[in-house]
């Protein structure tokens, strides 16, 4: 039943993010917990799929282009160092091809197909959608910037997040979710604000733990 795979998922997300809070926020366990970092993500991957009863061709189409998107202009701005400033990928996301690690797809899919599932229960108008699932990207990696350099999931020149970041941020963030309303994936709100709190969430109080 729906019921019942949103509750197992959404219990499962609570479980795992807060052990991985206090994993991480201590100074004994950080380094075996940053190990498990690319198996949490892939997790939640997992579960969103799970509880997502409507695994049609359209959900699939959409982590495609999504991930070759993300993971696309990921390759391009760390070798440019012009689209998000100059940065580089540390070794707590996992496998890296071309400097990046293959997760950075998967978390832009994440992100982007939860806020698109929020905007699009919340809002009617589809320009508005985009624009402030857009905008709730944003502000879930205004949070994850701080405890990525914290964790070495990426450093930045001078240790300086540049506004440049949040702009580029933006501008793909539109591209990705003009795509997926345009797509139209059949999406299970719970889930999806199930997966952006859980982040939103843990990536805030780490902010304030590290």
């Amino acid at each position: 039943m729906i019921i019942n795979k949103n509750y197992i998922a959404i219990v499962l997300l609570a479980v795992f993010y807060t052990v991985g809070i206090v994993g991480l926020s201590n100074s004994h366990w950080q380094s075996l917990f940053l190990l498990l970092t690319p198996f949490n993500l892939l997790l939640t991957a997992g579960l969103f799929f799970f509880a997502n009863v409507n695994l049609d061709k359209k959900l699939f189409l959409s982590f495609i282009i999504t991930f070759m998107i993300g993971y696309g202009v990921e390759v391009a701005g760390v070798y440019s160092g012009v689209l998000f400033g100059n940065y580089q990928y540390g070794s707590a996301l996992g496998l890296k091809l071309l400097k990046v690690p293959l997760l950075i797809g998967v978390n832009w899919f994440l992100v982007a197909i939860s806020t698109r599932g929020i905007s699009e229960k919340l809002i009617s108008n589809p320009y508005i959608q985009i624009v402030s699932s857009s905008l709730l990207m944003v502000l879930l990696d205004i949070l994850i910037e701080p405890v990525a350099i914290q964790l070495d999931f990426w450093s930045w020149e001078n240790n300086t997040i540049p506004l440049q970041n949040y702009i580029m941020w933006f501008i793909t963030a539109l591209v990705i979710q003009y795509i997926l309303y345009k797509i139209k994936p059949l999406l299970n709100i719970v889930i999806c604000l199930g997966v952006y709190i859980t982040q939103l969430v843990f990536f805030g109080i780490l902010n304030l733990i590290l």
